[in-house]
């Protein structure tokens, strides 16, 4: 009776330590299942996150540069309209005008300049004067190249310019950088290029989202596959 009764025990205490280890497989695997379903979150969301700069007024920088492109219209006067580089020194030169200083002017003076100058030639010109930034927008772009900007447009819109972010990509990181140096990390998507120190020559540089950014859905999936089945072993087993 006796012995009966101690193997009666003893199938008890194991049915209790199989039900308690069961239990312990099934929290570590749900505890990893959530952490790695936690990582695919966060890797998913960083590839639409962005960083937006304040622009401030101060900082805005206005005027012709050497690098700068400036662009006349003259209503009627194809001829005569066009897009004329800034040179090292500061001068563009114009049909019929020749040589014009133009360095730290800004497009208003400029037409004004222009219009006066002309008005020896023609009878009340209608002109119009842009100022436009030679930029190159390098790295994950669909379209890389150097593209004559307007300064008064916003980093994402340059960009769009050059196709748009390609598929890796990483606008959250977007780069400029001046002679191999990088200017200014984390350019947000949302600043106007005049309320940074972005001048002609410079490049907007675009990186590739990290490893897990790119690969985190097929990963994670898979990770958690792997925990399923490794649970399902367990429980079965037991």
């Amino acid at each position: 009776m006796r012995g009966r009764t101690d193997r009666d025990g003893r199938r008890r205490s194991r049915t209790v330590e199989d039900g308690q280890g069961r239990s312990r497989t099934t929290a570590v695997a749900a505890a990893l299942v959530s952490l790695l379903l936690t990582c695919a979150a966060d890797a998913a969301s960083a590839q639409h996150a962005s960083t937006a700069l304040e622009v401030r007024p101060d900082t805005v920088q206005e005027g012709a540069r050497p690098g700068d492109v400036v662009r006349v219209w003259i209503w009627r006067e194809e001829d005569m309209s066009g897009d004329f580089p800034v040179s090292r020194s500061g001068i563009v030169t114009l049909p019929r005008l020749g040589d014009v200083p133009v360095a730290g002017k800004s497009a208003d003076s400029l037409a004004a300049e222009i219009k006066a100058a002309y008005a020896r030639y023609l009878r009340n010109p209608s002109i119009q004067v842009t100022l436009l930034r030679r930029i190159a927008v390098q790295g994950w772009v669909r379209t890389p190249g150097l593209y004559p900007v307007d300064p008064t447009v916003t980093v994402a819109q340059v960009i769009a310019v050059a196709g748009g972010i390609a598929q890796d990509g990483d606008g959250k990181k977007i780069k400029l950088i001046r002679e191999g140096q990088v200017l200014q990390e984390e350019l947000g998507a949302a600043t106007v290029l005049q309320a940074t120190p972005i001048r002609s020559g410079d490049e907007i540089f675009v990186p590739q989202l990290p490893w897990l950014a790119r690969n985190g859905s097929v990963f994670i999936w898979g990770a958690v596959s792997i925990v399923s089945a490794v649970l399902i072993a367990a429980l079965v087993s037991n």
